[in-house]
């Protein structure tokens, strides 16, 4: 599915822990009924915001790797947050009443892992939605409680090339859908890579898989009690599983049982579904006919790796699962960070009110200025 982006129009928020925006629920008037095809609902709707995973190591593993990638359009003036302007899932998509999320803004075209100190893995196609240039890879883009977002000074990092990238079409096999981009700038202290299977793993059907994405485009969701459904061990490419996914969930890691990433979200099934009434529901289908096709993350290691000085995680002598070496000495630029990251991944909240503070006194001071909204 395809997506309208339209620029912010409203003041903007500050370079610390942001509100969610709220939105305006209902139907919108159009004509017939349509489907909307991208991703899926399977069985019971287990997608779960930060606030609400009782698992604190997923909770742990959102908060230090998931990425959204944001249009620069949807930043604030200091390009050091998200803008007030970014519409809410229920006005994007022309949600019905009632919706789960709907209420949530969203922002993100597809998500993303980060798995060494300034490379980000996504879906190759994700790449093809906007020009280099004009997105920006997000991390803190989750709820740390409901109405609140932990984006912090430094999570904010612009994509300086893309390192390797595959985006197959439909019967060439193997099947490859995957991009590494390369960040300006090292992730902040905040957040840190996960580990990576770097070699086959021995997936089989009925293996648990969770995934982490920005489902719909909002702030990241946990999707558990998944499992997979078809391994594909020949030719490795791809597996299939029945996580709750759907458009912003391109490009979002899957996780096996030790929370190692084992993949990233290529493509899926139907969605949203459309009403006589011209507004869209979630579609709910029976695990079995899954339609979720993940990339195996080794095979994305393997065509980065095609040039051996691209990361760390290249080195031969890298365990299964594979982590990046230590974070070398700061050198970033942009906006300052705030401090260290406290049990829970999250900036104090000391610097976050110091943030909001300093962002008040810019918007009143630019307030005072004719012309200037």
């Amino acid at each position: 599915m395809t997506r309208a982006f339209r620029a912010p129009a409203l003041a903007a928020l500050s370079c610390a822990a942001v509100l969610l925006v709220p939105g305006v629920q209902g139907c919108a008037a159009g004509p017939g009924v349509e489907t909307r095809s991208d991703r899926i609902v399977y069985d019971a709707d287990d997608r779960r915001d930060y606030f609400d995973v009782a698992d604190e190591q997923v909770r742990r593993l959102l908060a230090a790797s998931a990425v959204a990638l944001v249009p620069k359009d949807f930043l604030d003036q200091e390009g050091c947050g998200l803008s007030k302007a970014v519409p809410t899932f229920g006005v994007q998509d022309a949600l019905c009443p009632g919706e789960r999320f709907a209420d949530q803004p969203a922002a993100a075209f597809c998500s993303g892992v980060l798995v060494d100190w300034d490379l980000v893995l996504t879906a190759g196609h994700c790449t093809r939605l906007l020009a280099l240039g004009e997105f920006v890879a997000v991390m803190g883009y989750y709820a740390p409680a409901p109405g609140e977002l932990a984006v912090a000074p430094g999570d904010i990092s612009g994509v300086a090339e893309i390192v390797a990238s595959r985006n197959d079409p439909v019967g060439v096999e193997p099947r490859l859908d995957y991009a590494w981009l390369r960040l300006d700038r090292r992730a902040s202290p905040l957040r840190e890579p996960i580990p990576v299977r770097v070699r086959p793993p021995a997936l089989a059907v009925g293996d648990a898989i969770t995934s982490i994405s920005a489902v719909g485009g909002t702030p990241m969701k946990v999707a558990g009690q998944a499992q997979v459904r078809d391994a594909r061990a020949q030719p490795a490419d791809y597996f299939v599983a029945d996580t709750d996914t759907s458009h912003g969930s391109s490009g979002g890691g899957a996780f096996d049982d030790a929370l190692s990433l084992v993949g990233v979200l290529a493509r899926g099934g139907t969605d949203l579904t459309g009403t006589p009434d011209g507004c869209y529901t979630t579609y709910v289908s029976d695990g079995a006919a899954a339609e979720e096709h993940f990339t195996y993350a080794h095979q994305a290691v393997a065509g980065l790796c095609a040039e051996p000085t691209a990361s760390s995680l290249c080195r031969v002598d890298c365990a299964d699962p594979c982590s990046v070496l230590p974070r070398p000495p700061d050198d970033d630029g942009g906006c300052a960070l705030a401090g260290r990251a406290g049990a829970d991944g999250l900036a104090p909240a000391l610097a976050l009110v110091a943030g909001w503070l300093q962002a008040r006194a810019r918007r009143r001071k630019r307030a005072s200025r004719p012309g200037v909204a």
